[in-house]
């Protein structure tokens, strides 16, 4: 078993070469093992029983032996992401070697949520920080050592782990638009999606997709980040419920695409990449969608002349809207539920109000509104204009 895992080690190390360490686009086959897998009951079991307690903030010591199995049992009380931190002690000398271990997180059911391939042959000698968003329940972190060829038989890599309450990061799995997370417009999310890994540990799923409802008529800004982790093909997109491109990373100018909406349904947003790496190298993102908001400009009373029984408001013309809506009231203090006047044109800049009482002070003030795909926005009031008594 050993022999067969060496040379499936060397075949992916020369498959390595030609991928670069970064990596590079190409098309694959699917492969027999799938990326996420479901694991038997026979399988949990055999977790369950091993597990120990995950410890926060706690040194473990993985060894650089093969076929070695660690399994940690950990509880989440709130939604937020564990940490996964790994250091890579095999490139301190030229040469030294190489593991290669996988992490996996599973949940109660033996559902793989997470999996990640650590190439510490390839990975630069440093920490590194692995989010994984969860949602409250119970899991377990599996981790095994897989192959390895290494002069320094001692070295042994450094991890700890960590969990961060966080209501706007992920929560895994989200690989699919069938496991979408749903976004709710007017929040940044933030999240990590993994590149896909090389040779047979399959072309997995690895983006990351958010599932969202647009309206027809509306504008909506979106905005996303991707920060560059020594990584190429970075690729975020929108797709209809159909799977059809809406619009991608290109169309964005400064991080940033302003959308009007042709038709309402669902959308979703995908952040992910088809770069195929030999490391299955970790990028994180943020983005956020908010309807943009239409602006309507103010406009103030000139002037406010009594007339009999009625007044005649002046005001200062805007262009851009679609009319003006005047309130007056004979108090004050309760303007907010005067009567109101609406006055439709642009090019209006005045309106003689009837029926007032004689004798009577009134108040009054002004808004300008405008209307878009049938909704309509207002401006904020004006200061509030005082009449001379009604003759």
């Amino acid at each position: 078993m050993k022999l067969k895992k060496y040379v499936m080690a060397c075949a992916m190390l020369v498959g390595a070469v030609f991928a670069g360490v970064v990596g590079f686009r190409v098309e694959t086959k699917a492969e027999e093992i799938p990326y996420y897998k479901v694991y038997t009951a026979e399988e949990m079991n055999a977790i369950r029983s091993s597990a120990a307690a995950m410890q926060y903030n706690t040194n473990y010591e993985m060894a650089a032996k093969t076929d070695l199995e660690y399994n940690y049992k950990f509880t989440v009380s709130q939604k937020g992401y564990l940490t996964f931190y790994g250091d890579n002690p095999f490139l301190a000398e030229s040469d030294n070697g190489m593991l290669q271990p996988f992490f996996n997180v599973i949940d109660e059911n033996g559902n793989c949520l997470w999996r990640h391939y650590y190439d510490l042959g390839d990975e630069l000698a440093q920490k590194h920080g692995y989010k994984i968003g969860l949602n409250p329940g119970t899991y377990y972190f599996s981790m095994t050592t897989g192959l390895y060829s290494l002069k320094n038989t001692n070295a042994t890599m450094k991890y700890s782990f960590a969990f961060t309450a966080d209501n706007y990061f992920e929560t895994e799995a989200n690989n699919t638009k069938e496991t979408a997370n749903v976004y709710n417009l007017g929040t940044t999310m933030s999240g990590e999606y993994s590149t896909r890994p090389w040779s047979f540990w399959g072309k997995g799923p690895c983006d990351d997709y958010f599932k969202m409802t647009l309206k027809k008529g509306k504008t909506y800004v979106f905005k996303a980040n991707m920060y560059e982790r020594s990584l190429t093909g970075q690729d975020f997109r929108v797709e209809d419920a159909n799977g059809e491109k809406v619009f991608g990373c290109r169309d964005f100018k400064n991080g940033q695409y302003t959308y009007e909406c042709p038709k309402t349904g669902t959308y979703y947003f995908r952040a992910g990449t088809d770069l195929v790496s030999a490391t299955g190298t970790v990028q994180p993102y943020s983005f956020s969608v908010n309807e943009k908001k239409v602006k309507v400009s103010a406009t103030s009373i000139s002037k406010v002349t009594s007339k009999k029984k009625s007044a005649t408001v002046k005001w200062k013309k805007k262009s851009g809207v679609t009319g003006y809506q005047v309130q007056y009231s004979t108090s004050k203090s309760k303007i907010a539920k005067g009567k109101k006047v609406t006055v439709k044109g642009a090019s209006k800049k005045s309106v003689t109000i009837k029926k007032l009482k004689s004798k009577k002070t009134y108040y009054f003030r002004i808004r300008c509104y405008k209307k878009v795909n049938g909704k309509t926005y207002y401006s904020t009031w004006s200061k509030v204009k005082k009449s001379k008594k009604i003759k």
